[in-house]
């Protein structure tokens, strides 16, 4: 935020107001990270996110589905967009879930854990057709520390990978059932 406020020639309350606007628009969700000491959880930035891909696809000039489905934010668009449709879906049915990102000090992330307070589901998101078995290396790394992990990606749906479930994105959206 103080790098954006620097360029932008605005002070960091003034983005902070901006963010918050946003946010209570409904244009911007933020993901704060997880972490069990809940004091860390307050002092540690959030990753931004938009509720529609297509304004966030506007507003960084990408005009066609090549670019869209191919260009350098290919892959966080596909992530944003899979992380967006499942806070939503949650919302629409009352579930009282947290969501988190997950990232340790060594740079190993998980991009979503919802946390329902009696469980902890961790997702990967993989804009891939191709499953290979490194795409489960950060579950793996970080799967004990949850109740399920699932790899979710472009290609078919597959029998679990050990204890990692590897699921389709569209089949991940209309069949979820966490």
């Amino acid at each position: 935020m103080s790098r954006l406020a620097s360029d932008l020639g605005v002070t960091m309350p003034t983005i902070k107001r901006w963010i918050s606007i946003l946010e209570m628009s409904y244009v911007i969700f933020l993901l704060p990270p997880y972490f069990r000491n809940f004091g860390k959880r307050v002092i540690k930035r959030p990753k931004i996110y938009f509720y529609d891909t297509g304004l966030v696809s506007a507003l960084t000039g990408i005009r066609t589905e090549e670019m869209y489905d191919r260009g350098p934010m290919a892959g966080a668009l596909f992530e944003n967009y899979i992380l967006s449709q499942v806070l939503k879906h949650h919302k629409h049915t009352n579930r009282r879930s947290e969501f988190y990102f997950y990232r340790t000090s060594h740079g190993v992330e998980i991009d979503l854990v919802i946390d329902t307070g009696q469980t902890r589901h961790f997702v990967e998101i993989k804009k891939t057709s191709t499953f290979r078995p490194r795409l489960t290396k950060t579950l793996n790394t970080l799967a004990s520390q949850a109740d399920t992990a699932t790899l979710v990606y472009q290609g078919e749906s597959l029998p679990d990978y050990g204890n990692i479930r590897i699921c389709n994105w569209s089949n991940y959206l209309t069949h979820k059932k966490e």
